[in-house]
């Protein structure tokens, strides 16, 4: 009996760890869309994320960028730049 409660125990440990901590990985990738040719979403684990266009996996066409400090691009993009009119917030 004792050695289920101290088992018990060590998962609910883990479990508050985890919690906690933080300790899932988080990983840049394709949320949304198609990040390869067409509407998509990107985002990184910092909390950045563009959604717009894609063209051969790069940001090309209308698209937002956001920065994870709140700051915001919305306009064009080419080859990954942002080009032509936009709007930097």
């Amino acid at each position: 009996m004792m050695q289920k409660a101290v088992l018990f125990t060590g998962y609910i440990l883990i479990a508050v760890l985890t919690t906690f901590t933080g300790v899932a990985t988080v990983r840049a990738g394709c949320e949304q869309g198609d990040c390869t040719n067409g509407p998509g979403r990107y985002a990184w684990p910092d909390g950045s994320n563009y959604t717009g266009n894609f063209v051969k996996g790069k940001f090309h066409g209308q698209g937002t960028y956001s920065w994870a400090d709140g700051k915001k691009y919305v306009g064009g993009f080419k080859n990954d730049k942002r080009s032509g009119m936009g709007t930097f917030t």
